[in-house]
């Protein structure tokens, strides 16, 4: 049976014409739930339609049959055939991609006859194979990498290692149930991952110890991927740990399986991502105050341990509501690095990571940046919930990078609006140089006002 799948979808943009599209997206997902019959880890990873079966050819009799080729994008395996099979961020792609760097319809993959190939389909930013441009096509092996955007795919076929079969109902390392997995919350914002990337987010049982933990683990990769990808999942887990605090979500466990998968154990959130948080409760000054009191006071101490995030947004903040008391929690350490140490991450000293539309202007021209970058971050934070969106959102990451660096930042508020105290805190925060920020978060506590 042919198998269509999709992942991943356009990222949310601020206006109606956005929110309607994403609903409009929700319901197509909702359909081909009910179509294929497909429980929520299948519609959250890919949305398996099938397609008519087609006759199986009658071999020739003494001939050997050719090879099969396999196109693999984490963890999804698609049988490539003589029809085209198209890659692109357009949601009628076979593959539709959640990377603002790919093009609509970006490339086309076949086999026949033993051979594989990828055709360049006019794609702005090209198409790449280990590396190297491509005019046109180019003929594929199996090992061969694919990239696409920011989105690497690869080529196997009859004779490669056995794919991972790690899933829901599995117990790792006799300790860790996987029950389901953990959904993202886009909100109307927008600027938040539609993916978990290249790691699959589980919520677990402990069957010993009771209770929920978050298991994140890192899938079989090719052999040039694998070593890259367990260095960051280590440095995540290390960089977590290291910024240890009551609102820091803790590191548990850090292990392998059998079949050579990473994974990394942490504590579970609770609540709702202070997206989800803003978005329903619409919070008054008072508890955007607070809001912002608790996240400097944690940062502080994030950055008194030698750890810069890196990754603040608002899915990185959870929020609970205790006896009508605001407590948070800060997580997301994918790209966090300690001060002094070289991390996996920074590949050269031109190196770009990061959620862009929550980056500094230094952080999105390269990795040399300190503990005044997150302030920005935080500040975008803060603009989000003062004027209910973020300053800069775009599809094309590229341009969303140069207005960090260049554009001048919105005005909260329409003319004539009473300004809030909070204004020019969020102005001072998102100045465009950090020596015009704060200092530090200690300095930021201090304007907000110790508690």
């Amino acid at each position: 049976m042919a198998v269509r799948v999709q992942v991943g979808a356009e990222r949310a943009g601020r206006d109606e014409d956005d929110m309607t599209s994403n609903k409009k997206m929700k319901a197509l997902v909702r359909a081909r739930m009910a179509k294929t019959g497909e429980g929520y880890q299948a519609a959250h990873r890919a949305i398996a339609l099938p397609q008519p079966e087609q006759a199986a050819p009658v071999a020739p009799v003494a001939t050997v049959a050719p090879a099969r080729f396999e196109l693999v994008y984490l963890q999804h395996h698609f049988t490539l055939g003589e029809k085209p099979f198209v890659v692109g961020r357009e949601l009628a792609c076979d593959l539709a991609l959640d990377d603002g760097q790919a093009s609509r319809r970006h490339a086309s993959f076949s086999a026949a006859e033993g051979r594989a190939r990828v055709e360049d389909l006019g794609a702005q930013n090209g198409v790449m194979v280990n590396g190297t441009r491509i005019v046109g096509g180019a003929d594929l092996k199996r090992g061969d990498v694919v990239t696409i955007g920011r989105s690497e795919l690869t080529i196997m076929s009859d004779g490669a290692p056995a794919r991972s079969t790690i899933g829901i109902g599995w117990v790792l390392a006799g300790r860790y149930k996987l029950t389901s997995i953990v959904p993202l919350s886009p909100t109307r914002f927008g600027g938040e991952p539609l993916t978990h990337g290249h790691y699959e987010l589980y919520v677990a049982q402990r069957p010993l110890l009771g209770g929920e933990v978050n298991v994140k683990l890192l899938p079989a990769a090719n052999e040039r991927e694998a070593p890259h990808r367990r260095l960051w999942l280590l440095q995540e887990g290390r960089t977590q740990e290291r910024a240890s605090h009551p609102q820091v979500l803790k590191v548990f466990d850090i292990s392998e399986t059998e079949g050579g998968e990473v994974f990394l154990v942490l504590e579970a959130p609770r609540g709702m991502t202070l997206g989800a948080y803003v978005e329903a409760r619409e919070p008054d000054e008072r508890a955007v105050f607070e809001i912002m009191r608790q996240l400097a006071e944690i940062l502080d101490h994030v950055h008194g341990r030698g750890v810069i995030h890196r990754g603040l947004r608002l899915g990185a903040v959870h929020v609970e509501e205790r006896r009508g008391k605001i407590q948070l929690a800060l997580s997301s350490f994918s790209f966090a690095t300690i001060v002094g140490e070289k991390s996996p991450a920074l590949l050269s000293r031109t190196s770009i990571f990061g959620h862009p539309s929550w980056m500094s202007p230094e952080q999105c021209v390269g990795p040399d940046i300190d503990a005044r970058s997150d302030l920005y971050s935080l500040g975008i934070i803060l603009y989000a919930m003062l004027a209910r969106w973020l300053p800069f959102l775009d599809e094309d990451r590229e341009l969303l990078l140069e207005r960090h660096k260049h554009a001048e930042i919105p005005p909260l508020r329409p003319a004539g609006s009473t300004p809030s105290p909070l204004d020019a805190i969020c102005m001072k925060l998102l100045a465009r140089s950090p020596d015009d920020r704060y200092p530090h978060a200690g300095a930021l506590l201090d304007a907000l006002g110790r508690g």
